[in-house]
């Protein structure tokens, strides 16, 4: 799964997406992250839409997953 990845763990995400991330691996829900992070739960989801755009993965959890691996979180 990981050797389909092609791409530099630590510059694929910015500083605030891997703070995103975390609080998911957490389980934190975008109402609750944007709460703790002050900012809209839309900019919460739309940093999600991105992180998994960039993992290319289809859930939050699979971008836990990848991004656990890559020892990005």
């Amino acid at each position: 799964m990981l050797s389909d990845h092609n791409f530099n763990t630590r510059k694929i995400l910015t500083k605030r997406e891997i703070q995103i991330l975390k609080e998911i691996a957490v389980g934190r829900a975008s109402k609750e992250i944007s709460q703790k992070l002050f900012i809209s739960k839309n900019t919460v989801d739309r940093h999600r839409q991105n992180i998994m755009e960039k993992l290319r993965v289809k859930s939050a959890l699979e971008a836990c997953h990848i991004a656990s691996m890559m020892r990005i979180i």
